[in-house]
């Protein structure tokens, strides 16, 4: 890989990491704002306490990514969960369960080298479902599902889901928002018709 190839290569990434972060910063608060969670959320630091949930969600990370290479996976989860700001079992907590997991791997991409990568992913993918599932609004299931579409274009390799997650998302918001979800949607099949056929397996 020539020095102008991989140039090309980490500024698409850097575009995509940060595609990624705009996501989950507005999606999450659109859970926040539907749960009155406002001012309680992982993004959100300010008011009473915010020094120590903000070292509670550092140490989460930590203890996440030393729980990860034992492959302590179960462990893992439930030490970075551990200061969710939302009420356990409802859709904003499985949405910032999500969120909590994805920045680690966003920021510490090794964390899904090998088999426990699959099942860090697979975790990602659950609480983004029971978001879904339990969410109170449309927009609200747009924005999981958004979410996922990152997932599935971002970590997991997968086109064809990331699309699919991103039209869901596109149709579910209607004309209340999914910005973020069109303009992914609208890139990935830029991409697709730039691809030559052998590239996207045999299919336009």
């Amino acid at each position: 890989m020539n020095a102008h190839v991989s140039l090309k290569l980490r500024i698409k990434m850097k575009a995509l990491r940060t595609f990624g972060s705009l996501i989950i910063a507005v999606t999450l608060g659109k859970f926040a704002q539907a749960a009155d969670l406002a001012g309680a959320t992982t993004l959100t630091r300010d008011g009473p306490n915010s020094a120590e949930r903000m070292i509670a969600d550092i140490q989460g990370r930590e203890q996440f990514k030393s729980l990860v290479k034992s492959d302590n996976l179960a462990e893992a989860e439930s030490a970075i969960v551990a200061s969710n700001r939302s009420k356990p079992s409802t859709a904003a907590w499985h949405y910032e369960s999500a969120t909590r997991i994805l920045h680690v791997i966003q920021d510490n991409p090794g964390v899904l080298a090998g088999e426990k990568g699959a099942s860090i992913l697979q975790r990602v993918r659950f609480h983004l479902a029971e978001a879904e599932s339990k969410a109170t609004s449309p927009i609200q299931r747009a924005s999981a599902r958004a979410t996922l579409g990152y997932v599935e274009e971002r970590f997991a390799g997968n086109s064809v889901e990331a699309k699919a997650a991103y039209a869901a998302a596109t149709d579910l918001a209607g004309n209340n928002g999914g910005a973020a979800a069109k303009e992914a949607l609208k890139r990935m099949q830029v991409k697709d018709r730039s691809l030559p056929v052998t590239e996207l397996g045999g299919n336009k």
